[in-house]
């Protein structure tokens, strides 16, 4: 099962904060159980987050740079719920990450999902977080990195048929000491964040702070 916490300590001035800089933006509505929730105005048809924008590594991890003005609050504060009568809404939180998302790879992609509200950024069990193929952004794995995403991004049609194909990116926590460590000793020109896979043909990635690992096609890195 998905693991779950209670909600995070909102510190009123990043609400309020929150609430001064997004209302330019769109609306804020009263959505029980999650309370108030701000809902992006103008997006395009099948818009969802971490869309429009482009990933870069950094010391905390893969950061989102977002194209839009209000990037900078809501994937790095947060959570995301997907509402079948508002759509996509954005449930405000006081802790920041360079994203909050969960990972598949696999199969020459490498997909993403809003983490939703109350849910750890490290869960127990990934292949039971978020199965509805509508929370996901997938990109050819040669087009992750200094790409915009929406230009390389598979249409939302054709995600349900690869969402199958698609394997969770595993935490360190579902491993074993030795299940971990012949992994890491296994890659080559490991170098503290990455290495190849013996075949050279895969580039392994730890994600934000050593608890993920994904795999990208090595032509990422050329």
């Amino acid at each position: 099962p998905v693991r779950t916490v209670g909600p995070a300590p909102q510190a009123s001035a990043a609400l309020a904060a929150f609430d001064r800089h997004l209302a330019p933006y769109g609306e804020w509505l009263f959505l029980a159980p999650h309370g108030r929730v701000w809902r992006p105005s103008g997006v395009a048809p099948g818009w969802r987050p971490y869309l429009y924008g482009q990933w870069e590594w950094t010391d905390d991890g893969w950061f989102w740079d977002s194209d839009e003005p209000w990037g900078w609050a809501v994937y790095h504060y947060g959570r995301w719920v997907l509402d079948p009568a508002y759509g996509w809404l954005w449930v405000p939180g006081a802790d920041w990450a360079p994203a909050w998302v969960a990972w598949r790879y696999g199969d020459g992609f490498v997909g993403w999902a809003p983490l939703g509200p109350g849910v750890e950024v490290w869960w127990t069990d990934a292949y039971a977080y978020a199965r509805d193929p509508l929370w996901w952004v997938f990109v050819p794995s040669s087009s992750f990195v200094g790409v915009r995403v929406n230009v390389v991004a598979l249409p939302p049609a054709r995600v349900p048929e690869l969402f199958p194909r698609i394997r969770p990116a595993r935490t360190r926590r579902d491993e074993t000491p030795e299940e971990a460590e012949p992994s890491r000793r296994d890659l080559i020109f490991f170098n503290g964040s990455g290495g190849f896979t013996p075949d050279g043909r895969e580039y392994v990635i730890t994600l934000a702070s050593g608890q993920f690992l994904m795999a990208l096609d090595s032509s990422v890195m050329n």
